[in-house]
């Protein structure tokens, strides 16, 4: 039993992998595009918008805000590493 648990988790874990790397695949090209434009990589309005949504989505599935708050603070901080 725990260890098929384990092996869910470790499937889980693979594919938050994979779409974190397509994410930040797409936050550079996001990034390309501001530096192209002259933007600054840090959108402080969509970075609320942003916050806010994942929060509202999180506690849907009975996430707490905190918890959202600092996985999507750590999302977002890699997405800014890269589009600099």
């Amino acid at each position: 039993m725990l260890n098929s648990l384990r092996l869910e988790i470790d499937e889980i874990d693979e594919k938050l992998i994979c779409l974190l790397a397509k994410r930040l695949q797409i936050a550079q090209s996001i990034g390309e595009h501001k530096k192209e434009k002259g933007l600054d990589p840090l959108d402080e309005v969509r970075w609320q918008k942003v916050i806010n949504s994942r929060i509202k989505i999180g506690k849907r599935h009975k996430l707490s805000k905190q918890f959202i708050s600092r996985v999507w603070e750590e999302i977002h901080f890699g997405s800014l590493e890269v589009q600099k």
